[in-house]
């Protein structure tokens, strides 16, 4: 019996989605699965009742769960414990990031030098699962995380310094309905904060142009192929004389929190209170 089968079952006996699980972990389906198939031909008992499109645990499933749930409390309080004891930070710590990139990754740089024995788990995608810290200006469903301000940052309109709006100093929704948008995939904090603007407007907007990558994004605007929806803080460094920032009405607002874990390691809590 190994720890990570362990944390593969409670997290599995937690989500009821093996493929959930195995996207927290970065490992395919398949070795989630055949993780949990040795843990039960080891304890000999079914761990989940698994039908067509569901994943339950049994009654023995249950009774298991219990145990390795107080047990990996336990262990995550002893490692607490010898951390604070011995007074040597380590270990590793799980973000997800899903605002204001640049801010945490000058914050993780110096993190490591001050603290070179921490490595970092990052996603920029996906669920709270098993991470210590979460960036995200959408509310934290559940329990188990304490809730902090980070950032609070305005939301420009980024045009090409030859096209017509940029004679303006500001802009309403109205006067983009017909405008070229470069948009972040649906999903992502950017294109949620645009597609809800729009719609309270009742506007739909036209996107021309879809790209994940924030340089390549103000890249498009600056080869004018579209305008886009620009975050002051966290995009400042892609800002070049090529680019006007326009605001949007009286001010339109991106708010982002710091969802700190209550389980979190000494280390993660060390780096959230250098975020805030």
């Amino acid at each position: 019996m190994e720890l990570l089968q362990l944390q593969y079952f409670l997290q599995t006996a937690e989500k009821e989605n093996i493929s959930a699980v195995a996207k927290a972990f970065f490992v395919p389906p398949s070795s989630v699965s055949a993780s949990i198939k040795k843990l039960e031909q080891e304890l000999g008992v079914t761990l989940f009742e698994r039908t067509a499109n569901s994943l339950r645990l049994s009654e023995t499933g249950r009774i298991f769960y219990r145990a390795v749930k107080n047990a990996a409390g336990e262990l995550e309080r002893g490692k607490r414990e010898l951390e604070e004891q011995t007074g040597k930070i380590g270990g590793e710590i799980h973000l997800l990031i899903l605002t204001n990139r640049s801010l945490v990754t000058k914050r993780i740089s110096a993190f490591k030098e001050k603290y070179p024995a921490v490595s970092f788990r990052m996603q920029h995608t996906g669920e709270a699962g098993q991470n210590d810290i979460i960036i995200s200006d959408k509310p934290l469903g559940g329990s188990g995380f304490t809730t902090h301000p980070l950032v609070r940052e305005e939301l420009f309109l980024a045009v090409h310094r030859e096209n017509p709006l940029a004679k303006e100093k500001s802009v309403s929704l109205l006067q983009l309905a017909a405008e070229k948008f470069v948009c972040m995939p649906r999903g992502t904090s950017l294109r949620d904060n645009m597609d809800a603007a729009f719609r309270r407007a009742g506007i739909s907007p036209v996107c021309a142009v879809e790209c994940d990558d924030p340089y390549y994004v103000c890249e498009y605007v600056r080869m004018g192929l579209g305008v886009t929806f620009f975050p002051g803080i966290s995009w400042q460094r892609q800002k070049d004389d090529r680019i006007k920032l326009l605001r949007i009405g009286d001010g339109l607002y991106r708010e982002s929190f710091l969802y700190v874990s209550t389980r979190a390691s000494r280390a993660a809590k060390l780096f959230a209170d250098s975020l805030k």
